[in-house]
């Protein structure tokens, strides 16, 4: 009843009012209460060609079962490329999320129809979508293990190509630094190393992981979750605010109400979600509302893989390259070009470790250079 009133408070509009589809549970669930409050909504998707990636069946699927006028839009690298620099300026800030993107391109192409798009953005954080809740007691227990064993298990993880989040978490002394270091994506070693500095300051996220804990009263998912809402949510809420709002769409986030927000936020972990059954509670209460083969399948990464969009595109190869050749960041004595150009090779030959971090460079340096050096100029932008 909470979200199918969350939603139907959401669809009150002037102007035309779609929904950002991409066939996951969390924007079919919005697209399927918000195609009863309206006929004939229009939906849309953007669609990866990558395995694993590819949601655009599952898309369609919710379309023809909610009776919604779907657009699909074709992910193009080339063009993604083109992009970056305009989305570092419209959001004034390095792009956190690679999937900023795609949200842009599906904005600008629902602007043809509508208005107002509502995304399923939130349900993750709320109702425990993601494996790092499940993470959080992996790393309890690894906790308990001797830091000498832990270490080479995170070189091994390493050696296979796997970040090795749990392991960092239980290389930590006390549970607020688990939670901060299971979100981390990188090693704090090589992030201080790479940006030569002489310390990594994390005061502000210890302030707010320790009251996430002391509100949690023990429960150490809810505690995650909490922080997520806190930190992670709020990238992505900003990202997705800018990316719509640069293509003159407003989202609307239905699924973080006010009324449901604080009812699955007062719950205990275990009833909304546990391991082999993420976001439990939400599922059970869209059953009979969306296929099952909907309600019950994998979850697909949003976006595009990294080592693809800077490895299949000679464009985008060029960039990364380009970049790192000519890094102001480099120039200005910030970030280790030894450990940096290390990062790249081993990226750019498959390893993707850290491709996050790559991704964060790449950004970071466009940033600097429109923002502080100046060196892109407003005319060179493509919108």
């Amino acid at each position: 009843e909470l979200i199918e009133e969350a939603v139907n408070k959401q669809m009150v509009s002037d102007v035309p009012v779609g929904t950002m589809c991409s066939g996951g549970l969390d924007s079919s669930a919005v697209t399927a209460i918000s195609s009863k409050i309206v006929d004939q909504i229009d939906s849309y998707c953007i669609r990866v060609p990558y395995q694993g990636y590819d949601e655009s069946h599952f898309a369609k699927e919710v379309s023809q079962f909610t009776h919604t006028t779907h657009h699909e839009l074709n992910f193009d690298l080339d063009e993604a490329g083109g992009l970056l620099n305009s989305l570092i300026w419209l959001h004034d800030e390095p792009l956190r999320h690679p999937n900023s993107i795609p949200i842009y391109q599906i904005s600008k192409l629902a602007r043809e129809r509508v208005t107002v798009l509502l995304s399923g953005e939130g349900a993750d954080e709320l109702f425990g979508g993601y494996g790092v809740y499940f993470n959080v007691k992996t790393a309890m227990n690894l906790n308990k293990l001797p830091t000498i064993f832990l270490k080479l298990l995170l070189g091994y993880a390493h050696q296979k190509n796997r970040p090795g989040q749990p392991i960092l978490g239980g290389l930590q002394k006390d549970a607020g630094n688990i939670l901060i270091h299971l979100r981390s994506a990188a090693n704090p070693i090589l992030m201080k190393n790479l940006m030569r500095l002489p310390d990594i300051r994390l005061s502000d996220r210890k302030n707010i992981v320790t009251e996430c804990i002391e509100r949690a009263e023990g429960d150490l998912i809810n505690a995650m979750l909490f922080y997520d809402q806190r930190t992670h949510l709020c990238t992505l809420l900003d990202r997705q605010d800018k990316m719509c709002m640069g293509a003159s769409i407003e989202s609307r986030v239905p699924l973080l109400d006010v009324k449901l927000f604080n009812f699955i936020n007062s719950l205990p972990s275990n009833i909304k979600t546990e391991r082999g059954n993420k976001k439990r509670l939400f599922r059970n209460a869209m059953k009979g509302k969306l296929p099952d083969n909907i309600l019950y399948r994998p979850k697909y990464p949003f976006g595009v893989p990294l080592e693809r969009y800077f490895i299949d595109s000679k464009q985008n190869h060029h960039i990364i390259n380009k970049i790192f050749n000519e890094s102001v960041l480099v120039k200005k004595n910030i970030v280790d070009p030894k450990i940096l150009g290390s990062l790249i090779r081993k990226f750019l030959n498959g390893n993707n470790i850290h491709a996050d971090l790559i991704w964060n460079f790449v950004n970071l340096e466009l940033w600097y250079r429109i923002f502080i050096s100046k060196e892109i100029i407003q005319s060179e932008f493509i919108l």
